[in-house]
């Protein structure tokens, strides 16, 4: 059985006294029937928001890093009272696995089949089998536990330089993403036909929620990282970003003409706002409050139900030493709509990484990551956002070798590690952001998240 840290509410409770009534008399928990957008189902009594977590694992083979799991929302259910257990099992009742009351489906990982959407009416055309089959399959999944869910969309891929992969089936009939088809830095005010791709990727989004009726659409994530790869020479940001932006007002619009339509969401990044990591010539000499009201104009130049924050502070724990408590308010308050945290995360241990010697790459620590949960939830009580999404609840990879230097533990996923040259360091940050390690062990966090839960 998995091993659990003695951690107790009543400690949760105290670490997250803002949330008046949390750990009161337990609520009934959250449910979902399979039409999440008609329920009346709201988060337990004592909070705005649901807690949520992306389905979405880390795969060190084949062609894509990302992938459809739903391994990183639950872990299996500790020993504990065992007549208690006894007495569950009495009654056929089995304990919940879940870490999450709401699922965020990452859609995006299988493309968008753009050529199929570039029609004149509203209904696709020749859409890939493969294509329709991986994502029916994944939304399927997560609805079968019950949850509201959250699609998780996106025009641009995960370089933030070019439009989404282009989603076709091969002669064997298996799913084939072409990354690279739109052109480098691609801006639709350039392109002999501007509106071609915005109108389809709105008419794929607005299908996809039509077909699935979700309780939120992430229509695009992280945007304004499009602006810090392709970033405009205009400060007024008329050019490639507000461009490709505009494919997320396109879906926006598209899905409030449906009959019964979602929240849309459009997420952006947090650190990128404050300029972490820092780039050339950009917020020269400016303290992050100042870099953040001068890229604040970024928030403007599209049209959602709710502004995403999605915040991984990893990135700027080396430089700010300790996150600023308004870390983020400031961009709540800088936000023209309602706002929702759409995914955060934080290593819980110390990372180091080989420049030569063994450096820091950051360091964390299970208190600095309570202290990051409890300005998250507190400023999500503040506001009342209705989502909280620690991105995954469980860590992807066993944090032990992932913040090991010399890499050890594991020799094929050290070998794994050293083959990403640049990327290593950021995908070694994203992996190990859990509540709870991939052995089950719960780190001091998940007392204030299982509090809630409960």
């Amino acid at each position: 059985m998995v091993h659990v840290r003695a951690l107790v509410v009543a400690s949760a409770c105290a670490s997250f006294a803002l949330l008046a009534g949390a750990c009161g008399d337990p609520a009934p928990p959250a449910t979902s029937d399979t039409s999440d957008t008609t329920d009346d189902d709201g988060p337990p009594a004592g909070r705005s928001f649901f807690l949520g977590g992306w389905a979405e694992g880390y795969s060190t083979t084949g062609a894509s890093r990302r992938v459809f799991s739903l391994d990183p929302l639950q872990v299996e259910v500790p020993d504990g009272d065992g007549a208690e257990l006894e007495a569950d099992a009495d009654v056929g009742e089995a304990p919940d696995p879940f870490l999450v009351e709401a699922i965020v489906v990452p859609l995006d990982v299988y493309g968008v089949p753009w050529e199929a959407f570039d029609v004149l009416g509203e209904t696709p055309q020749e859409l890939p089998a493969a294509w329709l089959k991986a994502v029916t399959d994944a939304v399927e999944a997560a609805r079968e536990t019950g949850r509201p869910l959250a699609l998780a969309l996106s025009p641009v891929g995960e370089a933030f330089d070019q439009l989404a992969p282009r989603a076709t089936e091969d002669a064997q009939g298996q799913l084939q993403l072409q990354t690279q088809w739109s052109g480098f830095c691609y801006d639709p005010n350039e392109d002999g036909n501007p509106t071609k791709w915005r109108q389809a990727y709105g008419k794929y989004a607005a299908y996809l929620a039509r077909q699935f009726a979700p309780r939120w659409v992430f229509v695009a994530q992280r945007i304004n990282l499009y602006e810090a790869s392709c970033p405009d020479s205009n400060p007024s940001h008329t050019g490639a970003y507000a461009g490709v932006a505009g494919f997320a007002t396109e879906a926006h619009e598209r899905i409030k003409a449906l009959a019964t339509p979602p929240t849309t969401v459009v997420t952006v990044d947090v650190e990128d706002l404050y300029n972490f990591p820092r780039r050339p010539g950009r917020c020269v000499g400016q303290s992050e409050a100042a870099c953040l009201a001068s890229r604040a104009p970024l928030l403007e130049v599209f049209t959602a139900d709710r502004l995403g924050l999605e915040s991984y502070p990893a990135i700027a724990l080396p430089s700010v030493g300790a996150l600023p408590a308004d870390w983020l308010s400031a961009v709540a308050d800088a936000s023209p709509r309602p706002t929702l945290v759409a995914g955060t995360g934080l290593p819980a241990v110390r990372i180091e990484r080989q420049q030569g010697a063994c450096v820091p790459l950051v360091e964390s620590s299970e208190t600095v990551q309570l202290t990051w949960l409890d300005q998250v939830l507190a400023t999500a009580q503040a506001r009342q956002m209705e989502l909280v999404v620690w991105r995954s609840p469980v860590d992807l990879l066993p944090a032990a070798v992932v913040a090991s230097c010399p890499c050890t533990g594991d020799a094929s996923l050290c070998q794994h590690l050293s083959q990403l040259g640049a990327r290593a360091d950021e995908i070694r940050l994203r992996t190990i952001t859990g509540l709870v390690a991939t052995d089950g062990t719960e780190r001091a966090a998940a007392g204030v998240w299982r509090g809630l839960l409960d």
